[in-house]
């Protein structure tokens, strides 16, 4: 089989070659496969680091591949598929964003799955052609603190060619409201953050929760006008859901325990933020009991309903449990429950006036307590 595509490519590049490439020294054909040079390029060093950390902007995150666009044609055809597999836009990179849009969300031609060209004209390297594989490639997009109205309205008109997008991130951008974010909503999406989006409501997450089966990742954070209804959807829907945040500094009333008793039900929740939220011990202590294997990291700070009962669940059922923060839940007090957190290791966030009756009860009992709060 292997002889046969050999010889295919053979046959190919004999008629593809251009004169001045004819008299060059010839490579193994196995480094003139497409599917080949991509496979190595996603073993260069860093490439894996880069995937896992957003870094500072995309120069700094794609240095490593980045001498690959010089090789040759294929080459660079495989290491710009590469490249635009993930697109930081923050603070100091907006200025690209049209640039970067220009290419990948303004083409009238349909989308659809185009071969790896062996041999191309330089000239056709941005053809509507190219601009296909460009975003079809595309799994990441974060933007963050997006401003401007006309970089919101070229987002939204991206999002009907971001067919395989899979995390989108929007942080803190004001403008931005369900239209915006609509276009994107496939059920391809595993990640969505849009956190600080104030505008965002229960509208969009039923969609989300009625067209992304797989999703994994949800934040929401400040966004108050979410509420039961859409994070209900999503527990219902979404059974694959590791990671909540719906924390809020207003309008706490409309995440109560109605939806969060579901998501301890139906989802597999391994981190939640709940700041902010009008929730009680009873679905806390249903979230500890049935994700006692899966929870790792809980955040319920200023949420003044919750009780010594729930500190003493996460202590007692959470054995994978690395963060809890209570800040200003006064009503836990149970100082020997935080004692056995800390000695697990766990890391906790207090107030000042926590910190002080910890640190009052540590000395009455002879005992000596470090606690840790987590790296923001």
């Amino acid at each position: 089989m292997m002889d046969g595509l050999y010889e295919s490519l053979n046959c190919y590049r004999g008629r593809q070659s251009l004169p001045a490439e004819q008299n060059r020294i010839e490579c193994h054909l196995v480094f003139q496969l497409p599917e080949i040079v991509s496979l190595i390029m996603q073993f260069l060093p860093n490439h894996q680091t880069s995937r896992r950390k957003c870094l500072p902007n995309n120069k700094q995150r794609l240095q490593w591949i980045y001498p690959c666009l010089f090789v040759n044609r294929l080459w660079h055809d495989c290491a710009a598929r590469i490249m635009y597999q993930m697109a930081i836009f923050e603070d100091g990179t907006l200025a690209d964003f049209a640039s970067f849009a220009a290419v990948c969300g303004t083409n009238a031609n349909a989308d659809h799955p185009r071969p790896l060209a062996l041999q191309h004209p330089v000239q056709r390297l941005l053809s509507d052609q190219r601009r296909n594989v460009y975003r079809r490639s595309l799994r990441t997009l974060a933007v963050r603190r997006l401003k401007d109205k006309g970089h919101v309205a070229t987002l939204e008109k991206m999002g009907a060619h971001m067919v395989h997008l899979e995390k989108l991130e929007v942080y803190i951008c004001d403008p931005v409201s369900n239209a915006t974010i609509e276009p994107f909503v496939r059920p391809s999406l595993t990640e969505l953050t849009l956190a600080g989006c104030a505008r965002v409501d229960d509208d969009l997450l039923l969609q989300v929760a009625a067209t992304c089966p797989n999703l994994q990742h949800l934040d929401v954070r400040a966004c108050s006008s979410v509420s039961d209804v859409s994070i209900s959807a999503i527990a219902h829907a979404c059974s694959n859901l590791r990671h909540l945040n719906v924390g809020r500094v207003r309008d706490h009333d409309l995440i109560t325990s109605r939806s969060i008793s579901l998501v301890a039900r139906l989802t597999r929740v391994s981190v939640v933020g709940f700041a902010g939220c009008a929730i009680t011990d009873d679905c806390m202590l249903l979230l500890a009991r049935l994700r006692c294997h899966d929870i790792e990291r809980v955040s319920i700070n200023h949420c003044p309903r919750l009780t010594n009962r729930t500190l003493r669940a996460f202590m007692y059922y959470c054995n994978k449990l690395t963060v809890f923060e209570m800040k200003e839940c006064h009503s836990m007090d149970d100082w020997e429950a935080v004692a056995k957190l800390v000695e697990r290791q766990v890391l906790l966030t207090l107030c000042q006036q926590q910190n002080r009756a910890c640190a009052e009860w540590a000395k009455r009992h002879g005992r000596k307590l470090n606690v840790k709060a987590p790296i923001k």
